[in-house]
């Protein structure tokens, strides 16, 4: 790599260098996403070896721990890196049995969405897992960070038009102003290094960090949110 490269992608440290990287470790604040049924252990091994942090949906409507377990399997096998997996919370009650099984395996992060978390917030917790909470409005987001979650992710009605009425940079905006002690990812219309540094902006506080879906498979590539140049993409 070039001198000149070296020293653009330096000057993007301070930039890519959020809260979220420093709890947890990675080289990017980039997570992705735990989508269910679209997700299982090869993606978030990619992505966390990668420098982000992966991330697999828990949801399934008929798999059980065993799957779990082998996910994640899967995911250690690779990489010895942070990881998440996520929940469906209003799904819970009639799939204990996964979070159950997550629980044991103690990944680094549990990611709950679509509900007051509680009780299943506290378990994670005694368990020694961190507590994700994805909210699609400020009453949920409230609810959220008085049950002691760890991260909020801000999600927009971009993220697939079924997720709440706002827009991701308001609601993140104003996510980040009512909660700074709390790290916040964004969530929806998220993939490519332009939109990565548009939610960045949004706290010079490096109080943001993003979360990016999408469906992937084997042929989709993936890449790094800064290119060879040191710059957004």
């Amino acid at each position: 790599m070039r001198a000149g490269r070296v020293d653009r992608i330096r000057h993007l440290q301070p930039i890519l260098h959020t809260r979220f990287t420093e709890i947890f470790g990675i080289t990017y604040p980039v997570m992705a996403a735990p989508m269910a049924l679209h997700s299982g252990g090869t993606l978030p091994s990619a992505v966390s070896a990668a420098g982000g942090l992966g991330s697999f949906g828990g949801t399934h409507p008929w798999k059980g721990p065993d799957w779990i377990r082998a996910e994640i399997a899967t995911i250690r096998a690779t990489t010895d890196r942070p990881f998440g997996v996520g929940f469906i919370t209003p799904f819970l009650p009639f799939t204990e049995p996964l979070i159950d099984a997550a629980l044991k395996e103690r990944p680094e992060i549990i990611a709950l969405s679509f509900a007051a978390p509680q009780p299943w917030l506290a378990r994670a917790k005694d368990a020694g897992a961190r507590v994700m909470c994805q909210v699609q409005n400020y009453s949920d987001a409230e609810t959220a960070v008085a049950a002691g979650a760890d991260v909020l992710v801000s999600q927009g009605t971009e993220a697939g038009g079924h997720t709440g009425t706002m827009g991701l940079l308001p609601f993140l905006a104003g996510i980040v102003r009512r909660y700074p002690d709390v790290p916040v990812l964004a969530a929806g219309g998220i993939g490519d290094g332009r939109t990565l540094a548009a939610v960045l902006t949004v706290s010079w506080s490096r109080n943001s960090s993003v979360q990016c879906g999408g469906k992937a498979t084997s042929r989709t590539p993936l890449r790094s949110p800064v290119t060879q140049e040191g710059m957004p993409s």
